[in-house]
């Protein structure tokens, strides 16, 4: 199990009932079975089955748990999945705001960001 940043968890908080169900789709489309995914998420399998078909949602703990335990290559799927939710509730506040100086100030963040990552 990988130690996630706090902000990973708190990304997750953020997101509503059928992110989360995504989010374990994502696992389920990686060869996960469900008996695997309850297991990661320290739940039962019935649970899964009822996160799937939209009658529970998982807590924020049982994603992150998920999020930890599981292969890298499905995290960094399940990551992207976040970032990409996550943006665009950004982008739809942003252009709600129409506040030209807070969208600079985050143009300005993501281009640090980006440069970060490519050195």
């Amino acid at each position: 199990m990988i130690a996630l940043s706090e902000n990973i968890c708190k990304a997750v908080e953020f997101l509503d009932k059928n992110s989360r169900k995504t989010i374990i789709e994502i696992a389920l489309n990686n060869g996960y079975a469900v008996k695997d995914v309850a297991e990661l998420m320290n739940v039962s399998p019935p649970a899964v089955s009822r996160y799937i078909h939209d009658t529970l949602s998982p807590s924020t703990r049982s994603i992150c748990l998920l999020i930890a335990r599981i292969d890298e290559e499905t995290r960094q799927k399940i990551l992207k999945y976040i970032a990409e939710t996550l943006w665009l509730t950004l982008y739809d506040l942003l252009e709600e705001t129409r506040d030209i100086e807070m969208v600079e100030r985050i143009a300005d963040d993501v281009a640090k960001l980006l440069s970060s990552i490519t050195r």
